[in-house]
């Protein structure tokens, strides 16, 4: 069937709004379809962090493909368009960037991952292990950002006892990332 999720947050330095439809049955091999339009909102001064805001508002659009009963490929797409202001006092690497490459972007991506999942339970896993592994790349098209990005996430499930009252998790991610194009090596 058929889930339509809604989400907003509300920090001091950070707003997000979020629509997703989803379908995990699209089709009757079972690949997914996962359509999301969102806005978010960064204030990192709030934080005293630097002086800027970076608002944006994008769509994605994903699909998910079974490849076994444990594992899945995902491709997608995304678009968004994001506006960046100064404030009082931002860094000079902020004022630098904005100076060269402008305070409006916009993103056009492309999604691959995949994952496996040996998970024992969906909610409150008792063992079995869930991996992932993305890729997202900003399309080299007029005026938008284009970068690079890949990350990785890991959580481990073991019981501790027979009767599994007691567990172990392990929970390792990382990413890593980088510009290219008019951006050079620099993440925009």
């Amino acid at each position: 069937g058929y889930g339509v999720d809604f989400s907003a947050s509300r920090m001091v330095s950070e707003q997000n709004v979020n629509v997703r439809l989803f379908n995990p049955y699209w089709t009757d091999s079972g690949v997914s379809q996962d359509f999301s339009i969102y806005y978010d909102r960064q204030i990192p001064y709030k934080n005293n962090i630097t002086a800027y805001r970076q608002e944006g508002v994008g769509a994605q659009l994903k699909y998910g493909i079974p490849i076994t009963q444990d594992d899945q490929l995902t491709v997608g797409v995304g678009v968004k368009h994001i506006d960046v202001s100064l404030g009082d006092s931002p860094a000079a690497s902020i004022v630098s960037f904005i100076n060269t490459y402008g305070s409006n972007f916009n993103e056009v991506t492309t999604t691959l991952g995949a994952s496996h999942d040996t998970l024992d339970a969906l909610i409150f896993p008792h063992q079995g292990t869930s991996m992932s592994v993305n890729a997202q790349v900003g399309l080299p098209m007029s005026r938008t950002l284009r970068f690079y990005t890949l990350t990785g996430k890991v959580n481990w499930f073991h019981p501790l006892t027979a009767a599994q009252d007691w567990l172990v998790h392990l929970n390792l991610g990382g990413a890593y990332g980088r510009g290219y194009g008019r951006f050079g090596a620099q993440l925009p």
